[in-house]
This record gives structure tokens, sequence and C-alpha cells, in this order.
């Protein structure tokens, strides 16, 4: 890679996004077993069960939101997505001086989807061994054969997006390989529009097209179904910002000389503990908008987004400052972080099995039974079984060539 004034801040921000992967996929983990076993609460009857609780209530609120944030680990996944892809992109470059669409792709899409059929194989498979491991679907398996058929194909295709009966189906989580294929196909023609208009008109076009998306989806006389279906990331233009961000950052730390504005300055943003405040700022902002505020999710995602990669680059910053005990934190989040593509496929086909086999651990173990500590419990399973399914897919690639 070439050699730049930036690439001390781009090391730290690229080895930073194997902790954030790690720190945003438990989250995710989290808010899925928590919905699971507790249901999806909103923002404002967890406030409202705050208001009114003592002090014991007022605590399970607290871990109630956290768990309810956990959704918005996509974002920053989708952010590292566009800054690996970008930045692979740019030392690719560097090696053979140009770049070429059909290697490109063969290259990404070799990466993701048959690791995603092996998934979708072991899903099966553990329907087939017990029908009620896998409490989801929206009756898909319940259904006729031709249905069911047609649910594993749309599946394995990633069209299944674009169809609200099975959007769900067979794993819940599953809707993020059909968007992030899309943002592989569409990427060389982003690449390719900031070149030509310029990276800050590229920014500017990004967000007006997530913008105008979502309100008119917001706006639009359809289905619930369909509606929360196209504002979670069904298509690409809903979450087209946050990939772009993704870009742009690694466009900022690898070519800043192709910018021509103040857009130079995203790494040392995230980077420089005085614009803390305003990443708390930003944060509490789309919070707000997406959980409090009537239409505000389809403006939430722009300052979420910056104000929690802002949040967690700082958070990471901290935790490498600690000596001996940042080492603890940082190893088993980035190990994580490594693995979390496994950990994201399987972790919704499993939860459920593990949240009735540690209760029933828990019930003869003389300890408290605490909710809390179950769960938790639960979430470390599905990332040791994701880590494992992940590890064996790639000594199986490894040997197979």
């Amino acid at each position: 890679m070439q050699q730049s004034a930036n690439e001390s801040d781009y090391t730290r921000i690229s080895q930073a996004f194997v902790t954030i992967r790690g720190i945003c996929i438990i989250g995710i983990v989290v808010y899925h077993a928590w919905g699971f076993t507790r249901g999806y609460a909103s923002m404002s009857d967890i406030l409202a069960q705050f208001a009114d609780a003592g002090l014991k209530g007022k605590l399970e609120s607290i871990f109630d939101t956290i768990s309810l944030l956990g959704l918005h680990g996509v974002s920053a996944f989708l952010v590292a997505s566009g800054f690996g892809l970008t930045a692979s992109c740019i030392s690719k470059q560097q090696e053979d001086g140009n770049f070429r669409l059909t290697p490109f792709l063969k290259r990404r899409l070799t990466r993701i989807v048959p690791m995603f059929w092996l998934a979708i194989a072991c899903a099966i498979l553990g329907w087939l061994i017990n029908p009620a491991s896998a409490p989801y679907g929206g009756g898909i398996w319940q259904g006729s054969w031709s249905q069911t058929l047609w649910s594993i194909f749309a599946t394995a295709t990633t069209i299944r997006n674009f169809f609200p009966d099975i959007f769900r189906g067979i794993n819940g989580a599953w809707w993020y390989v059909g968007l992030s294929v899309q943002l592989y196909l569409i990427f060389p023609f982003l690449l390719r529009l900031a070149r030509r208009i310029g990276w800050e008109y590229f920014m500017v076009t990004s967000v007006l097209a997530s913008l105008f998306y979502r309100l008119i989806i917001l706006l639009s006389p359809i289905d619930p179904e369909l509606k929360s279906m196209a504002m979670l990331g069904a298509f690409f233009p809903s979450r087209l910002f946050e990939f772009s961000l993704g870009m742009l950052l690694a466009i900022a730390l690898l070519k800043p000389d192709t910018l021509n504005s103040k857009l130079t300055l995203l790494p040392r943003f995230l980077l420089r503990r005085r614009y803390l405040p305003i990443h708390i700022a930003l944060a509490l902002l789309g919070v707000l908008l997406h959980h409090l505020i009537k239409g505000g999710e389809a403006f939430a995602e722009i300052p979420l987004s910056l104000g929690l990669m802002g949040l967690l680059v700082q958070c990471i910053v901290l935790m490498k400052a600690l000596p001996g005990f940042g080492t603890v934190l940082l190893t088993p989040l980035n190990i994580v972080g490594d693995y979390s593509y496994g950990i994201y496929l399987t972790h919704m086909n499993i939860y459920a099995g593990f949240w009735g086999v540690m209760g029933a651990i828990l019930a003869i173990i003389p300890i408290p039974q605490i909710y809390w500590i179950r769960l938790l419990m639960v979430v470390l399973w599905c990332c040791v079984v994701g880590i494992a399914f992940e590890g064996f897919y790639r000594n199986v690639s490894r040997r197979l060539g």
C-alpha cells in the first residue's frame, strides 16, 4: 500500500473495524435473543417502565435499552463494508494499475455466498432433526413443499429481499446478505460515479438518495410489513449513506488528494477525543429520531451512523490505553469480530435451543435465576458456535484450494 501522511490513521481505523465488528455482532445477537425471549419492547415502553419502576425496574430498563440499541450494529457493518471494499480496490489498482469488474465480483461473492449456502443447509438439517428448533420463518416450514422449496431458492439467491412473505423466513437476519450482494453489485458503479462527479457531490447524492427513498417508503400507503422491510434494508437505497460513508472514509485516508474539501477531516473527526461530545450528540439524535419521533426513522441513520462510528472508535482508543486490562478486553472482541459473519449467519437458528438448555442448567445450579445471566450465556454460546462454524468453513476452503 502506498505510503501517505494518513497511513498511521488508516492502520488505527482499519484495525479498529475488526473490534467494531466484534462489539456490533454481540449487540445484534443480544438484540435478537432479547427480542425472542422478552419481546421487542419499544423505546417509549422502556422509558415508561423506567419512570414508574423502583431501582430494580430502572436497572432492567437500562439493560432493555442497551439490548434494543443492538439493532443499530448493522449501521457499523455497512460502514465497515464500504470502507473495506474501497480500500481493497485502491490496493488492487496500485498493484495492477486498473480495476476489473468480473474478478472483483467473483472474489467478493465467493467470500460470502458459499458460507451462506452452508448456513442454509445447516438450518434445513436442524429443522429436519427437530422442527421445534425453528420458531420463526412465518410458517414457511409448515407450508407446502412448493412453498418451502421456493423459500429456500429465494433465500439462496438472495432475491427473498423482494418478497414480504418470505423476507424473514428460515433465518430472520439473512436479509443483510441480500443487501450485501446488492451493494457488491453496485459498488463499481458507485466508485465510477464518485470519480466522475467528485466525492463531495457523491456524498450529497447518497444522502439525498437515502432520504428520498426513506421518505417515499414512509409516506406510501403500503403494507406495514413491506414498509418495515424497505426501511430496514431490503433494497440498497435505504442504507446507501452508511455504505458511502465507509467508502469516503477509505478515500480520505488513502487518496486524500482526490478530495477538495473538509471531507479530508473525516478520519480526524473519528479519532480525535475532542470531538467526543459531537459523537454523543449525533448518536443521541439518531436514537431519538429512530425510536421516539414519528417519521424520524427516515432521517435517523445519518446522524446515528456518524455518532455511532465516532463513539465506537473512541471506546477502542480508550481500551487500548488501558495497560493489561485493555488487551484482555480487545483480544476476545477481535476474535469475535474476525468471525462475525459466521456468528451472524448462525445465531438465529440456535438461540432458541440454547435458551432452553441454559434454563435447564441454571435450574440445577445454586445461583439466583437472573434473566440477564441466562441471556449472556446464550449470547456467549451463539458466538462460540458461530466462530466454530466459520472456522470449519475456512479450514475446508483452504483444503479444497
